[in-house]
């Protein structure tokens, strides 16, 4: 939400839409003429031919899923930008130079911490500072070295970037996969430790080993204060929050059913009824196959028809739920 919204100034800020402007404020002085703004950009520029196709890993089948090219509005700003690590070696070039287009005071902002990175314990990484967040870079330093850059990804794909500003050197790695954030950080670690000459034996060491995600539980549903006697068919219909998708909701299979694959992360959402507490819903992502189970509610009009959804979407709100109103 914050890089949409900082999107939406850059639009309002400079009169152009967002993608005009990264193309000729950024991409067109620095030469990337392999790069793009979402896939309708892809398609006007005839560059369909050289994309890669994304994968994820379905443990229920057992193999990698191809995942299809959508329109990702909702993604302007945090990503929708399709490009070869060619023309995002141009882009890594400027900011360890900080050179053009970007003059040197936003060079400066860049790169300046902001806020303070939360980690768990066992994600610190030895040999590396504290990670600090700058505007849209994470700045850390790795056995005394400055350490820019900043990881992405997307259904099937995975992508990583640092430069050592002090040393002038940086890397783009490329994934096709959802899980090549794993190889991409191993060969990275590689790549920085024979820079810095540092013996073998005393090196970081990592495996690219695939991670299934659990299901995940919440810490209980959300009370909803709705009775049990609620028809099913009084909560379907559409619903619309202006942050998100629209949501369609119809029964299946006796229960409360929406298929949400028209979206960045694509998912089905299954809600079903849990007598004297409401309702709890699963989330299932399409690729994967991986699950969540997140609370949910409906609130009810005086005729006895849902008028809203509360999804609990965001982890970090605690248990707050996310409203869509019914619109249809």
């Amino acid at each position: 939400m914050m890089y949409t919204a900082a999107s939406y100034m850059v639009e309002v800020l400079s009169g152009e839409d967002f993608d005009e402007f990264l193309r000729s404020r950024i991409w067109e002085p620095l030469q990337m003429r392999n790069t793009y703004h979402d896939i309708s950009g892809v398609q006007a520029g005839n560059a369909s031919d050289r994309l890669a196709y994304g994968y994820e890993w379905n443990e229920d089948r057992g193999s990698l899923v191809e995942i299809p090219f959508v329109e990702q509005p909702e993604g302007q700003g945090a990503g929708l930008v399709f490009s070869s690590a060619n023309d995002y070696a141009r882009w890594i070039r400027s900011l360890i130079k900080r050179a053009g287009p970007i003059p040197m005071a936003g060079h400066k902002e860049l790169v300046k911490p902001r806020t303070i990175l939360d980690e768990d314990e066992e994600e610190r990484r030895p040999f590396h500072s504290q990670p600090l967040y700058a505007l849209g870079l994470i700045v850390e330093s790795y056995r005394g070295r400055n350490v820019i850059g900043h990881n992405g990804g997307v259904s099937g794909f995975r992508s990583a970037m640092r430069y050592l500003p002090e040393l002038q050197w940086g890397v783009v790695i490329f994934g096709n996969s959802g899980e090549a954030h794993h190889l991409a950080e191993a060969l990275y670690m590689h790549l920085v430790d024979e820079l810095l000459g540092i013996p073998v034996p005393e090196r970081i060491h990592r495996e690219g080993k695939r991670q299934i995600e659990e299901p995940q539980s919440v810490s209980g549903p959300a009370n909803t204060g709705i009775k049990s006697g609620l028809l099913l068919s009084n909560c379907t219909g559409t619903y619309r929050n202006a942050g998100y998708h629209d949501i369609r909701v119809e029964v299946k299979d006796g229960m409360l059913f929406a298929d949400c694959s028209d979206r960045t992360f694509g998912f089905t959402l299954t809600i079903d009824h849990v007598p004297g507490e409401g309702f709890l819903a699963e989330i299932r992502d399409i690729y994967s196959g991986s699950k969540t189970v997140i609370g949910v509610d409906f609130k009810v009009g005086p005729h006895g028809q849902a008028e809203s959804l509360g999804l609990e979407l965001e982890e970090d709100m605690k248990s707050e739920l996310i409203r869509f109103e019914r619109v249809v």
